[in-house]
């Protein structure tokens, strides 16, 4: 309709004109709530671990102990207060530490070995111990008060990231439909290739490379 509004009043009619496809305006929505949500999840992760450090600074300075893990996150629901887990037995804690976790890749690659016989869970368990034990102590009305917001700060967390699989879905079958190549460049995945895409559109309205670099 616009171009034939352009040719009926000045006569003139572009080599190639164009055309918004609605593909890359929905796509360019899914993938611009994704970043929001995410952006959203990091602030609330942020959030739970300043509350971590006030229940439990051990844990929270703990190099080998990632502040927001499924392991983290299940032991402040377990234990009300840093004394609990602080005395807790080691056996009911490597259990329920492998009943939790079940992903101990990361700190079982910094972990070193003396004794063989002992698991990686089992070097954690003592671990959180030590780091319990080593934690300044809160007032029981303070502990109280952070064990609230946390657990309002581990809810909103579990509800965002279950957002993002949502949208990650959507993003997936949105993706889909729109011929591409960006997956094929080594470590340029779905989410990546998906937001690249929506934000350029129909690659053939650029000229050239030039032109491409200096839109981004």
């Amino acid at each position: 309709a616009f171009v034939i509004a352009d040719h009926l009043r000045f006569g003139r009619i572009a080599k190639e004109v164009y055309m918004d496809d609605y593909r890359y305006q929905a796509l360019k929505t899914l993938t611009r709530s994704r970043f929001d949500t995410i952006q959203n999840l990091t602030r609330e992760k942020q959030r739970f671990a300043n509350y971590l450090f006030l229940k439990c600074s051990g844990i929270a300075q703990a190099k080998d102990i990632q502040n927001t893990s499924a392991t983290t996150i299940a032991l402040m629901e377990r234990f009300e207060t840093v004394d609990e887990l602080a005395n807790a037995d080691l056996e009911e804690l490597t259990a329920f530490i492998d009943e939790t976790g079940r992903n101990f890749a990361d700190y079982a690659g910094r972990v070193t070995f003396v004794n063989h016989n002992q698991s990686v869970v089992l070097l954690k368990a003592k671990a959180i111990r030590v780091a319990a034990r080593d934690s300044y102590r809160l007032p029981i009305t303070v502990n109280n008060s952070v064990n609230q917001a946390m657990a309002v700060s581990i809810a909103s967390m579990r509800a965002l990231e279950k957002q993002v699989k949502v949208l990650d879905k959507a993003i997936e079958q949105q993706f889909e439909i729109i011929p591409n190549t960006l997956t094929s460049i080594p470590g340029i995945g779905k989410v990546y290739s998906a937001g690249i895409i929506a934000e350029i559109g129909d690659i053939h309205r650029f000229d050239s490379q030039a032109s491409v670099a200096k839109f981004a």
